[in-house]
């Protein structure tokens, strides 16, 4: 059996509930009663400094979604009705409501998880989105569909609907060799960074220090390196829901390894200041390994902000 779906691009919807509004008109439905819905989803923060005053967005984030039935496979309402007043089209997919044999028990409206099926109290009777079926027998578009400015709602096959927005197929995983490759130049790195200080130690010179950059700047170019060649997975969307969970997931896994590698890093780092110091009696000059190593934690955090 085919099934019919709609499709919202939150990126293109802007809101404006053109869509709404035309699905009322078109079913002439009562004031409340909505079978299509527009609702704006928004979150984050803003972070205030204490001094100034000034606000910071803080993972701010806004969009716009068109909901109606979504026609399920094993539609709840269907099974509930005590009347069969609720049907699924065998050949579309599309739930409809047969209103001569409704007769307002509300079994639908309590069994729907998604609240699709609405009460109209002036016709004791449910109503919910049919997909304007009578406008597509003619070859039409549903009136949301039509009157949508952005083009942002869509409707169609639902497995067709889906592979649009799919994108690339997700890339094969890289064959160990380069995953071998890739672990060798951030191995070199680290070890460049660890030598980089002895430069100073053992040439006692200003080619000590200048070794000392010229380690340190073969280390970073070997990580951005890396980086910019990562290969990308492509990840098969299934709902903005999800997408939202895995955002906000996927944010906190990323502030915690930051956090562990910050501490990590500037341990490491007071770490080869007192040895090299104590050791050799450089306090003169052996600070300067604070401004290099926060140079290039700067330096890490941009490549990873580009990477996003």
């Amino acid at each position: 059996m085919a099934q019919k779906g709609f499709l919202i691009n939150s990126a293109e919807c802007t809101g404006c509930k053109a869509c709404e509004l035309a699905c009322k008109d078109v079913h002439s439905f009562e004031i409340g009663p909505r079978a299509r819905i527009v609702r704006e989803v928004c979150g984050g923060g803003w972070t205030v400094d204490e001094k100034t005053g000034a606000c910071t967005p803080a993972q701010v984030f806004s969009y716009s979604v068109s909901y109606s039935c979504g026609h399920c496979e094993n539609p709840a309402c269907v099974e509930v009705c005590p009347t069969g007043a609720h049907h699924k089209d065998e050949e579309t997919g599309i739930v409809s409501i047969t209103a001569d044999d409704c007769i307002g028990c509300q079994s639908c409206v309590k069994a729907c998880p998604y609240g699709a099926p609405q009460f109209v109290e002036a016709k004791t009777i449910t109503e919910k989105c049919d997909m304007c079926a009578e406008l597509q027998a003619h070859g039409e578009e549903p009136a949301c569909v039509a009157i949508c400015p952005q083009r942002a709602l869509k409707i169609g096959d639902i497995d067709e609907l889906i592979d649009s927005v799919r994108g690339p197929s997700p890339l094969e995983p890289p064959p160990m060799r380069e995953s071998s490759i890739r672990a060798l130049r951030t191995a070199i790195a680290v070890a460049l960074y660890i030598m980089s200080p002895f430069m100073v130690i053992l040439l006692r010179s200003p080619w000590g220090i200048g070794a000392m950059f010229l380690f340190i700047a073969a280390a970073t170019g070997l990580l951005i390196y890396n980086s910019m060649t990562k290969p990308h997975y492509a990840r098969a969307d299934d709902t903005i829901v999800e997408e939202f969970k895995e955002w906000h997931v996927k944010n906190d896994r990323q502030r915690d390894a930051l956090n562990a590698f910050k501490g990590a890093y500037w341990s490491i780092v007071v770490g080869i200041y007192l040895f090299v110091s104590f050791l050799f009696g450089i306090w003169s000059f052996s600070w300067i390994l604070f401004i290099m190593a926060a140079a290039v934690e700067n330096i890490i955090k941009g490549v990873v902000a580009l990477r996003r």
